[in-house]
């Protein structure tokens, strides 16, 4: 982990980001493991999620997670988290509306930036 260059990132944004994650795995574990707050699984996995937002390789320019090229996330949490976001995300809308409304509006950025760095370089390409 040594060789992993690291962008500083917006200490809200970071925020907000952990805070949307926790309080997805929240509502999961609420409906499905009646954890109250959390049970033992649910912590791990809110500490990795947090773990791996802190030390993203894009920094600043951090997409959202599905948009991302790079899967940080080792294969058991990766399934753990798509589960708990499968579930909670439309129930957010209802739960948490600003956390939910934030979380798309990020994940609509992502996606047109995203987009726009695959149409630039096709131009380029076109361009030679």
């Amino acid at each position: 982990m040594s060789n992993l260059q690291i962008k500083p990132r917006n200490p809200k944004v970071l925020n907000r980001d952990q805070r949307t994650v926790t309080f997805m795995v929240q509502l999961y574990c609420q409906a499905h493991h009646q954890g109250r707050p959390l049970c033992p699984d649910c912590i791990e996995l809110v500490a990795y999620s947090h773990k791996r937002l802190q030390y993203c390789p894009h920094g600043a320019n951090k997409p959202t997670c599905g948009q991302c090229e790079i899967h940080c996330y080792a294969s058991k949490h990766r399934a753990q988290i798509k589960t708990v976001m499968r579930y909670a995300g439309p129930r957010m809308v209802y739960k948490a509306p600003f956390l939910a409304l934030v979380h798309a509006w990020d994940s609509f950025w992502s996606r047109l930036g995203y987009l726009g760095s695959q149409w630039r370089h096709r131009r380029s390409l076109k361009s030679r």
